[in-house]
């Protein structure tokens, strides 16, 4: 899903974005950015307030631990 990953890697930073500035900057029709982030909230991936959202603490170690073994 090619939706999913380019927010995911937009979320890599463990900053909070803004849902609508995430969708202009991962170039994410509403719908598809939905349909990704709820599957993201669903699996316990992101932490969504007040419109923003971030990966988990646990997601942002996984990310890491991939690109370690990427190297």
């Amino acid at each position: 899903m090619e939706a999913l990953d380019r927010v995911v890697a937009a979320l890599s930073d463990g900053y909070w974005h803004d849902v609508t500035e995430l969708g202009r900057k991962v170039a994410v029709i509403e719908d598809k950015l939905g349909k990704a982030l709820e599957f993201l909230k669903e699996y316990g991936f992101i932490h969504q307030s007040k419109g923003s959202v971030r990966l988990t603490d646990e997601m942002m170690r996984f990310q890491q631990d991939i690109k370690k073994l990427e190297n």
